[in-house]
């Protein structure tokens, strides 16, 4: 009720209590009040009115022992009770004032809650339903969906569940949410998990037609040992894709025999053993037995990065220094000038400290040979850098980074600080003779093959010989030739490249060709690209056979009976028949198609091989399905290594004792999601309602249904009406129109 009402009821009933008391009446007055139309002259309606004034206050308020006296025990926002006193005297208005004014309580009806309402932002028709009620039990699955998957995403101990903060902020969130204990987290984990898993097989059936495998062993801290196996491959729509396919604990003995069966179930139980092109592994004895054994299905592709950590770490004995060495030259001008500032320094302490640094210091020639070693080491750094990357083909980097890597430590050349890979026509020079030369062992290393576990042995270069130093300070008249030491570990560093690299891997070569980058294959001599290219053609033949692409490609040539007469007459502004029979993608024999791939001119080594094969795929079919076949190889087993260091952080200290068959689940889910969008299937049904046109704005709702859009029992009342109209009984339904609405 307005004020306006409020006070003529009020005036009304003093003009009917004054008739009572005199028996007169001002007529003038009485016939203005009876004319308006605010006037209520029934003394029951003004009791009623009355009335409501003081339940409303009351709700509030408590009487005092002598009951002419209030307290107010509404609750403030520190938790505290308000405890505001009134004394003898004071009236409800004053009551409702103080209601008002400090805690924005308003009588239902009045003036003030109609203003107060008319300040506020409308509410959004989704929080104006779901506060007057809790969620409905699909959105809380949801919700314990999102909990679980936090703790897979983020590597959280199960514990967190109980953490005091954890459970301050998910029921600040929704108080009505039962946050789940990690036995409840746990079997969704397991149900996940094997949804997941059927939804990865389905994807490698049908989106994938060849996959190329990486695998690597992990010891736990509790001795366990566990083998993680990754899958690579392009999908139909040239994205180069990856999941893990197993993370399983081996018992002991890790035998090549038993990793061969294990592998072998492996693929199986994935059905991809028909798919699998290569395998990249690390050089462990173990693992390169089991590639024996398994060469005729599968071929064993050693990691690059492997590979040149032995070049470098076998030789120098500089496994994990390089990044020291790094930061120890950005730190030289530092170095050296704390000596002499401690010397200088008043505290005899302090001087004392300076001059046992100063015996310790490093010279001139050893900061020198340092900085030349790193200079040299960077080259490395940066072919690792450029093979590690997980978004792009990196088999096709291989052979031109080796390449070019060779031509860089080749002794009698500069090395370059910022070395990059020149793809095309930067490089300085033919590399044709580097893979096929005969190695000459130079005087600085010896470099031996041992005939057991085919493994390069060389003899490792001892600085501290060279420079005639080691850990205690020796004094030498004559300076260090550090360009000799240098010279010697480039041409140490020469020959263990070519020990390592002297066969070349045929699945190399042929992605060096698939890449239009490196087709050319310059890094190689012409007999080593003629033979690549008979490769090719060979594969040509093979795979045009076994996917029928001429076929498939003949069907995309509209024929004369699947065109309707009538649409053609019809629309005039269409290409002719002709037209469209012409401008269709013809499949073109092996030496035409792969021809005119060779003569295509790419320059620009920042060309994406799989952007380019998507969109020269239906101009060279049958090499675009070789490509997706080759290009997915992966030249190092990095994602592995990667695998193996978040399985370390979930097997911590506090957690050795983690179930293997949990840990596989965690991490086959974490590792997954990516490739396939979510870990769980789908909450909401599949509805045949289409609402994609029917939801109008929300305040449109409300408006056409006579409420006010600012009044939550408006908001209600018209969204109900509104779900029904609509024929939408359950929550499912209403929550994907929330999801389509218009707010």
């Amino acid at each position: 009720m307005s004020l306006q009402n409020k006070r003529v009821k009020y005036d009304a009933r003093l003009i009917k209590d004054s008739t009572n008391r005199t028996g007169n009446t001002d007529e003038n007055e009485l016939q203005h009040y009876t004319g308006s139309r605010y006037f209520v002259d029934d003394i029951d309606d003004i009791n009623d009115d009355i009335n409501d004034d003081i339940n409303f206050v009351w709700k509030y308020f408590k009487k005092g022992e002598d009951s002419n006296s209030a307290t107010c025990y509404v609750i403030k926002e520190d938790g505290e009770e308000c405890g505001h006193y009134y004394n003898n005297g004071s009236t409800t208005s004053n009551l409702i004032h103080h209601l008002a004014t400090k805690h924005k309580i308003y009588k239902p009806g009045s003036a003030e809650e109609a203003k107060h309402l008319k300040e506020q932002p409308q509410l959004d028709i989704r929080v104006a339903i779901k506060k007057r009620k809790p969620k409905s039990e699909t959105e809380y699955k949801q919700i314990r969906q999102n909990v679980t998957e936090f703790i897979i995403d983020d590597n959280q101990p199960f514990y967190v569940l109980q953490s005091k903060s954890f459970r301050k902020l998910i029921l600040s969130l929704d108080e009505h949410f039962e946050i789940p204990c990690d036995k409840s987290i746990k079997l969704m984990i397991g149900e996940a998990f094997e949804w997941s898993q059927d939804q990865l097989l389905e994807l490698l059936k049908v989106d994938c037609i060849a996959a190329s495998i990486t695998t690597d062993f992990w010891t736990s801290k509790a001795r366990h040992g566990y083998i993680g196996v990754t899958c690579s491959w392009i999908s139909h729509d040239w994205t180069l894709r990856e999941s893990l396919l197993a993370l399983q604990r081996v018992k002991y003995p890790h035998t090549g025999e038993v990793i061969k069966e294990l592998l072998d179930k492996i693929f199986s139980d994935w059905k991809v053993t028909s798919k699998l092109l290569t395998m990249t592994t690390d050089n462990g004895s173990n693992i390169k037995k089991a590639g024996r054994l398994m060469e005729r299905s599968i071929s064993r592709l050693p990691c690059t990065v492997h590979t040149l950590q032995l070049t470098v770490g076998k030789g120098l004995n500089l496994n994990s220094t390089f990044y020291a060495w790094e930061r120890l030259i950005e730190l030289k001008r530092a170095i050296k000038f704390l000596p002499g500032q401690l010397k200088s320094d008043l505290n005899k302490d302090a001087q004392k400290d300076g001059e046992k640094l100063e015996k310790i210091m490093l010279s001139d020639d050893e900061w020198k040979l340092i900085e030349d070693l790193l200079n040299l080491l960077s080259i490395f750094e940066d072919v690792t850098r450029l093979l590690s990357g997980a978004k792009y083909c990196t088999i096709s980097l291989m052979y031109p980074a080796i390449a070019a890597l060779i031509s860089s430590v080749k002794p009698g050349t500069q090395p370059s600080s910022n070395f990059e890979l020149d793809f095309q026509d930067n490089l300085t020079e033919n590399l044709s003779d580097h893979f096929d030369e005969e190695i000459t062992i130079l005087d600085s290393a010896e470099v031996t093959i041992a005939d057991d576990e085919n493994e390069v042995e060389i003899e490792v270069v001892d600085l501290t010989a060279i420079t005639g130093r080691c850990r205690k300070k020796i004094d030498i008249t004559e300076p260090i030739q550090t360009k000799d030491i240098v010279s010697n570990i480039r041409k140490l560093f020469y020959n263990s490249m070519f020990s390592y690299w002297k066969d070349i891997h045929k699945v190399g070569m042929l992605a060096c060709l698939l890449d239009p980058r490196f087709k050319k294959l310059r890094f190689v001599k012409q007999s080593v690209r003629h033979e690549a290219i008979g490769e090719l053609r060979d594969l040509y033949e093979v795979v045009q056979n076994d996917y029928n692409i001429s076929d498939d490609t003949n069907q995309m040539i509209p024929s004369a009976e699947h065109i309707n007469p009538t649409e053609h007459h019809s629309n005039r502004v269409q290409k002719s028949i002709l037209d469209m029979i012409y401008a269709s993608p013809n499949p073109a024999d092996s030496s035409e198609e792969i021809d005119k791939y060779l003569k295509i001119n790419e320059k620009c080594k920042e060309t994406n091989p799989l952007e380019w094969w998507k969109l020269h795929e239906k101009r060279f079919p049958t090499l675009a399905t070789i490509a997706r076949k080759y290009l997915g190889i992966r030249a190092i087993s990095v994602p592995s290594e990667r695998l193996f260091s978040d399985v370390g952080n979930n097997i911590t200290n506090k957690r050795i004792n983690l179930d293997p068959n949990l840990v596989e689940q965690m991490l086959f889910l974490k590792r997954n999601i990516n490739v396939m969008g979510s870990i769980f299937s789908p909450i909401y049904p599949n509805t045949n309602t289409n609402t994609d046109n029917l939801l109008p704005p929300a305040n449109i709702v409300i408006l056409e249904a006579g409420g006010n859009p600012n009044n939550n029992d408006d908001i209600a009342k018209a969204c109900d009406q509104y779900f029904t109209d609509l024929n939408l009984n359950d929550d499912e339904s209403i929550n994907i129109c929330y999801d389509k609405a218009i707010f």
